[in-house]
This record gives C-alpha cells, sequence and structure tokens, in this order.
C-alpha cells in the first residue's frame, strides 16, 4: 500500500514516462524489430537503457527528497521510531537554537501527543520559520508558532515545502512545568 501522497505521484509520473517511452519506441519501429527479433542496434538499446535509468534516477530523487517529512509525519501521529535532535526558530530578528539533549527530549514527546490537527490553527497566530533536525540526521522545514495557554503551546504548521498539499497545523501543549531555560527561549516568540 502506498502510505504517502508523493510516492503515490512519483509512481504514476514513472509509469506515464515508462508508457511515453514504449510508444515512441514502438511507433518509431524499433519496438516492433525488438519483438520481431530482427536486427537491434547498440544505440538504440543503449537509448532505451538510459530512459530507464533516468525514470528510476527521478522516482529515487523524490523519495530521498520526500523521507524527512515522511519521518516528521511519523513522529507527530506518535511514532516512537524518530526524535527531534535540534530546533532552530528565527523570526522578529531573533535566531533561537533548542538542541540540548532534556529539551529535545521534551518537544519530542510533546510532538508525539498534539491536542489538535486541522487545517485551521486552533487560534490566529504568527508562524516563525523554523528547521527541526530528526535523529536520522535529516531536516525539516516547518512554521512554528508559540503562545501561552498555562505554558508554551506550540502551533506546528507542516508540509511547507510541498505544493499538491495545504499545510496542517499540529497543536502541541508543552505543560507548565518546562526548565526555565527552555521556556525563555520559546517564549520570546510568543505572540503579545
Amino acid at each position: 500500500m502506498l502510505q504517502d501522497f508523493y510516492t503515490f505521484y512519483a509512481v504514476l509520473a514513472m509509469s506515464i514516462g515508462l508508457m511515453v517511452t514504449t510508444a515512441a519506441l514502438y511507433f518509431s519501429g524499433l519496438l516492433r524489430r525488438l519483438i520481431n527479433a530482427r536486427r537491434f542496434g547498440v544505440w538504440q538499446l543503449l537509448g532505451f537503457m538510459l530512459a530507464i535509468a533516468l525514470i528510476v534516477g527521478v522516482y529515487a530523487r523524490i523519495e530521498k527528497w520526500n523521507r524527512p517529512n515522511t519521518q516528521f509525519e511519523r513522529l507527530l501521529s506518535g511514532s516512537e521510531s524518530h526524535s527531534v535532535t535540534r530546533l532552530r526558530i528565527i523570526g522578529s530578528q531573533r535566531v533561537k537554537v533548542i538542541e540540548d539533549q532534556g529539551s529535545c527530549e521534551l518537544i519530542t514527546s510533546a510532538m508525539r501527543r498534539p491536542a489538535s490537527v486541522g487545517y485551521v490553527p486552533v487560534r490566529s497566530l504568527v508562524c516563525y520559520d523554523s528547521t527541526i533536525k530528526l535523529d536520522s540526521g535529516e531536516s525539516v522545514q516547518a512554521g512554528i508558532g508559540v503562545f501561552d495557554d498555562n505554558g508554551p503551546t506550540l502551533v506546528i504548521m507542516h508540509p511547507l515545502n510541498r505544493s499538491f498539499s495545504d499545510p496542517k497545523f499540529y497543536t502541541v501543549p508543552l505543560g507548565a512545568s518546562l526548565p526555565p531555560e527552555l521556556e525563555k527561549k520559546l517564549m520570546c516568540f510568543a505572540d503579545e
């Protein structure tokens, strides 16, 4: 079963590409010669193999580009297989980096259980650019907004870099008992 929307489109694009290549070879007579076991030129064979290699290469590149987004979405849906190792938020002429292990573990455990998920945020707020590095070494771009609701609450807007789907908003309450340094870093981005 195809689990990702973009994997489906990559496979669909590969299939269409293979059909177009096969049709072009058929109408040029090359495939008919191959089927009829007549003389088949080396250049035609190399061209056909190059077309197949190009299609497979494009599919592999799309999969590599999409891998971090898939891992992050699994984390947001509760998967224990991935965790956050670094969070960098940029906005309002401020840059805050959270990379100590304790803070990253708190953020990871909160992200595994978002309070709400939807295409409309729970409240109107400014989302800042952020880069979230996962334990796999891959990084994900997301929008992060912060508001105070009995402690810092994150609103994560993801995905940002896909053109076929709208981003979802994940409301992630961090709780009232955060380390003061982490709370200070996050609350400087909170809406007034």
